[in-house]
């Protein structure tokens, strides 16, 4: 059909109202980019599919589409070989799982719903990768220390110099000669970085180097030279431990491209899922 009947037909809401009904972004995706086919073949298969989930949905088999995202782009941007952050490794994991769980829906309709049934071929299996990645991050999507040894060693050190500093400010805030020439009597941090608030006039009373200046100007954020060595190791730390999180997202993220022809084309068919069911959907309604 050309775009003009298309316009005079108002297929534009029909594509609306299957968009509407969609479970996730990749079914609303397919709705909107509908076309009508002239393919008698394909038109019969459509129908029948749609009937197939309609009368699933009425019977109470809705698929299970919960943490299914459109992840398309984060799949290809490892395909290529870039990492992903660590909330993209997240949203990864969610939708295999996702898939995981609507490939097991499919299976148990497959034999009421054959046709329903028959999209398992585009399917592929992906709980390998989505164990990897569980295994080294949390449901926030933090980089856990039992992800590598390296990691967990150098979190501990961390955890070490942290502690001696602390203890360093906390003698430090006991002394009277501190008290009074602090704004605020706690030690807080800039950054990475332990500081004490010092009054702005009482500045040259204490040896250190001046992190930050509070907006009304009256208070400045002071890292005191007592603890300048071990703000210096734990720095290094820092870095080291920012360098183990980048190889183990490229890790991760590599895990993905490994597979990421397959899992495109998975995410093609369970856009066709949820378009499916959209369509189910509308026609109950």
């Amino acid at each position: 059909m050309d775009r003009h009947t298309l316009e005079l037909l108002d297929f534009d809401k029909v594509r609306a109202l299957v968009a509407a009904r969609a479970a996730c972004s990749l079914g609303k995706t397919a709705a909107r980019s509908m076309e009508p086919s002239l393919d008698p073949g394909e038109i019969h298969s459509r129908q029948a599919l749609t009937t197939e989930m309609a009368e699933a949905l009425a019977a109470g088999l809705r698929p299970p589409f919960g943490g299914l995202h459109d992840v398309r782009d984060l799949v290809r941007r490892c395909q290529v070989g870039g990492a992903l952050e660590p909330e993209g490794l997240a949203e990864s994991v969610e939708t295999l799982r996702a898939v995981g769980r609507l490939d097991q829906w499919l299976s148990q309709v497959g034999g009421q719903f054959p046709r329903l049934g028959g999209l398992r071929q585009g399917v592929g299996e992906f709980s390998g990768v989505a164990s990897a990645i569980e295994g080294c991050l949390d449901n926030r999507g933090t980089v856990l220390d039992t992800a590598s040894r390296r990691l967990s060693l150098v979190r501990r050190e961390i955890g070490r110099v942290q502690d001696r500093i602390q203890e360093t400010l906390r003698q430090m805030l006991r002394s009277p000669e501190i008290k009074r020439i602090l704004r605020f009597p706690n030690y807080s941090t800039v950054g990475h970085h332990y500081v004490l608030p010092v009054a702005k006039d009482k500045r040259g009373e204490i040896q250190g180097s001046v992190l930050r200046t509070s907006a009304s100007n009256e208070t400045v954020y002071i890292e005191p030279a007592a603890i300048g060595e071990q703000s210096a190791q734990l720095s290094y730390l820092r870095a080291r431990e920012s360098k183990e999180v980048r190889r183990i997202l490229r890790w991760l993220s590599a895990q993905i491209g490994q597979v990421s022809d397959s899992l495109l084309a998975t995410l093609e068919t369970m856009a066709e899922l949820d378009l499916i069911f959209a369509r189910g959907r509308l026609s109950l309604d």
